[in-house]
């Protein structure tokens, strides 16, 4: 099952919540001024849901904006290196599984 953004219960204690409610606006974490992108990591730095903000954002394929204190490019980065380790991780299981197979047919 799939939660969205506003039923995940770590949204309510998100900084950026807290800057909206000042603000009247999530603006500054969905602009392409990379100042207020800056500005809006800062934000992000000091949240104490920044972590479950970025997993969210990752794993939800998240394009735009600040999440969790990185840009849709950092967090590409943080995703593509995730995919080749999964994908090296799959092939040495699966020759691991090929040396065992191959041993038991010798005993």
């Amino acid at each position: 099952m799939r939660l969205e953004i506003n039923e995940q219960p770590w949204v309510d204690d998100a900084a950026c919540r807290g800057h909206a409610k000042k603000t009247g606006s999530y603006d500054i974490f969905f602009s392409e001024d990379v100042n207020l992108q800056k500005e809006a990591m800062k934000i992000c730095q000091a949240c104490g849901v920044r972590l479950k903000c970025l997993d969210y954002a990752i794993d939800h394929v998240i394009i735009y904006g600040v999440w969790g204190g990185l840009t849709e490019k950092q967090r590409q980065r943080i995703r593509r290196r995730r995919y080749r380790e999964n994908r090296k991780a799959a092939k040495l299981s699966e020759e691991t599984e090929r040396e065992i197979s191959l041993q038991m047919k010798t005993i």
